[in-house]
């Protein structure tokens, strides 16, 4: 799984450096958790190329005693329907890169 995210990525990438319309950057956040007394944390580089954006993210948390702890990996496909409808898929895998889930859904705003 871990080859094929980054083999995927890297493809993505080079294929698309020669674009006009293509946005590369980087993005993520942090949030803390109050029932779980924690950070949780994800980055990863974004790229879009018209209507399609591929973001791979690594997920990591630090808890009350810093202890740093890497959580997984994740890989969002989005597709543009327009300014406000957006179709989107997200597979996450845990810190081992086994495959854990695949969600599937539709993103909108007014």
């Amino acid at each position: 799984m871990k080859t094929t995210i980054l083999a995927t990525t890297f493809a993505l990438a080079a294929s698309c450096a020669f674009a006009e319309d293509i946005f590369i950057g980087a993005g993520g956040q942090v949030e803390y958790s109050v029932e779980g007394q924690k950070f949780e944390m994800e980055v990863g580089p974004t790229m879009t190329l018209g209507n399609i954006g591929v973001a791979p993210k690594l997920l990591s948390s630090v808890d009350n005693d810093a202890d740093f702890n890497f959580e997984g990996a994740e890989l969002e496909a989005t597709y543009g329907l327009s300014d406000s409808l957006e179709l989107y898929g997200v597979a996450s895998a845990d810190k081992d890169f086994d495959y854990e889930d695949l969600k599937l859904g539709v993103r909108f705003q007014f």
